[in-house]
């Protein structure tokens, strides 16, 4: 029989820039948390639908909760 692999245990660790220096993500606030997840999900979906549409968090100063938006181009 062939040799058997060894599994090592693996730690991931992600910062994010919060003004000038680098945060844990572990360490953000839910708030941080929640705007960190919306701008990955539009960055996703903005690659995913390129050229067909634009996706964009709405500015939280018109809408109490975070909704996002998408902008097909067309008016």
């Amino acid at each position: 029989m062939g040799k058997r692999l060894k599994f090592e245990d693996m730690k991931a660790v992600s910062y994010v820039h919060v003004g000038d220096k680098l945060v844990n993500t572990d360490e953000l606030d839910p708030e941080q948390k929640k705007r960190l997840a919306n701008a990955l999900a539009v960055e996703w979906m903005n690659g995913l639908f390129r050229g067909q549409a634009v996706f964009y968090v709405k500015d939280r100063q018109e809408e109490s909760d975070c909704h996002a938006g998408v902008s097909t181009g067309s008016q």
